[in-house]
């Protein structure tokens, strides 16, 4: 049973690639984090990779800054450990004009307001 299992992974890795049809195509893993609580950045390896039908000089971006860039290339892979809180993540070209964007997300574990443990009304 597990051997069936790899080869579905195996299957649906190589049609991710055949499935982008686009001049330019991405990946990005993960794009939720799930953090102790919603005010909480998280912390995970974030992953991008990339292929162009032509080659060009591209950087992975948040909105607050330039995490990486490639020289000119028609694919590119990075990965690093960063923080995070809700930010959109974009694939561009040296001159800032954004060719891919997605958005990255913050799950929390714990609700921001405590629960309630008891009812609001009382007979006594």
């Amino acid at each position: 049973m597990h051997g069936f299992w790899l080869v579905i992974a195996l299957a649906s890795a190589s049609t991710d690639a055949e499935q982008c049809k686009a001049d330019i195509c991405w990946r990005v893993s993960p794009n939720t984090c799930v953090a102790e609580r919603l005010d909480q950045a998280c912390l995970t390896t974030l992953k991008v990779q990339w292929h162009s039908a032509t080659t060009q000089s591209l950087c992975v971006a948040t909105s607050e800054q330039t995490l990486h860039c490639w020289q000119p290339s028609k694919t590119g892979s990075w990965q690093e450990k960063i923080p995070w809180q809700n930010t959109t993540l974009s694939l561009q070209t040296n001159t800032a004009l954004i060719i891919l964007q997605t958005e990255l997300q913050v799950l929390s574990r714990k609700p921001i307001k405590p629960r309630r443990l008891n009812g609001p009304w009382s007979i006594f």
